[in-house]
């Protein structure tokens, strides 16, 4: 599990590290009581969940979303040519926040800036691709939301790309980023699986389907569904 809050996914304890609360951490909790499987959580920066799975020191992770790069070294769940959408855990919109009177603009297709400026996403968020397709110089240096939005608000960056209902919540209760707003048309959706390694997958092919049916059904509890429909407002 990666080891940056993302309420209410990840939260953190009063000493800002995760530990082990959360609606993902629920998640798993009754994945493992309804499967009888056992499993041990460990939290990780991004990019060495990522790199712990390629080398198969880890066996799984919950929530992340799909890049061709990332299938290369990780079994999703697929459907025909794609990603099956009926076992994502949920979506999420990225959105461009931005000071007022700054003159970044997008319409869905086109992405303006000013020069020489740059757009920041939090290390190790696929939403950077894009931005980079986009022809935007992007700035990588956050390790969570807070700290890229941060980074608009001083002027460092003209922009940062970050998860909505995230972003949204920050910005509401944080005093020094309330002045940043947020682009209306979002910059994309994406949807969120539980993903295994490709050791782990290899080992255990007979039990994947019903693995990501577990998951499913546990996903379906009251207040997983509402945060679920709070991603989609």
């Amino acid at each position: 599990m990666t080891d940056v809050s993302h309420a209410p996914w990840r939260l953190a304890d009063p000493d800002g590290r995760v530990r082990d609360r959360g609606l993902d951490f629920d998640l798993i909790r009754a994945v493992a009581a309804r499967s009888g499987w056992t499993v041990r959580v460990e939290t990780r920066p991004g990019k060495r969940c990522l790199a712990e799975l390629e080398a198969g020191y880890v066996d799984a992770t919950v929530g992340l979303s799909y890049t061709p790069e990332r299938e290369r070294f990780l079994r999703y769940p697929m459907a025909g040519t794609g990603v099956d959408a009926q076992l994502a855990l949920r979506t999420d919109r990225y959105r461009l926040y931005r000071l007022p009177r700054t003159p970044v603009r997008w319409d869905g297709v086109r992405l303006e800036l000013p020069a020489g400026s740059k757009v920041g996403v939090t290390i190790g968020h696929a939403v950077a691709a894009q931005l980079r397709q986009l022809k935007a110089d992007v700035d990588e240096r956050a390790r969570t939301t807070e700290m890229a939005l941060r980074m608009v608000a001083a002027g460092e960056i003209a922009a940062a790309a970050a998860h909505q209902g995230e972003a949204d919540a920050l910005i509401a209760t944080r005093p020094d980023l309330k002045g940043l707003e947020r682009l209306p048309v979002p910059l994309e959706q994406r949807a969120y699986f539980v993903v295994f390694s490709k050791k782990f997958a290899q080992a255990h092919e007979a039990a994947l389907p019903t693995l990501w049916g577990h998951f499913r059904e546990a996903s379906k509890t009251a207040a997983y569904q509402r945060a679920v429909q709070e991603l989609s407002r």
